[in-house]
């Protein structure tokens, strides 16, 4: 499935912030091949929050993970904070899908970044 172009998750619990793009490698248990992997991380001081597109988002120093992450009711891919009008909403990264849900008020914030 193809991603919609140039999306920038923004962190669930800081929404004003975009999160910053870093590059890691994983390896795969069977086969042993190595593939570059993605993730965001919120630039807030203090802040873990992580999002990952197979995982969704997640606390990284944390093994625990209250709860599922949000997923597109079609596609069932993690959804990624948006801006959206004047606060922050739950969009579906498939491109074409226009699917949305809310974003928890623990995150709502400012518009920023």
């Amino acid at each position: 499935m193809a991603t919609k172009p140039d999306l920038v998750p923004r962190c669930d619990v800081h929404a004003d912030r975009s999160m910053i793009k870093h590059f890691g490698t994983a390896r795969e248990k069977v086969s042993g091949a190595v593939t570059t992997i993605v993730i965001w991380q919120c630039p807030v001081e203090g802040c873990r929050q992580t999002f990952h597109g197979g995982r969704g988002y997640y606390d990284a120093a944390s093994t625990y993970r209250p709860g599922r992450p949000r997923r597109c009711t079609s596609h069932k891919e993690p959804m990624i904070v948006q801006a959206h009008g004047d606060g922050f909403t739950y969009v579906c990264p498939v491109d074409g899908c226009d699917y949305t849900e809310p974003l928890a008020p623990k995150a709502a914030g400012k518009k920023g970044e």
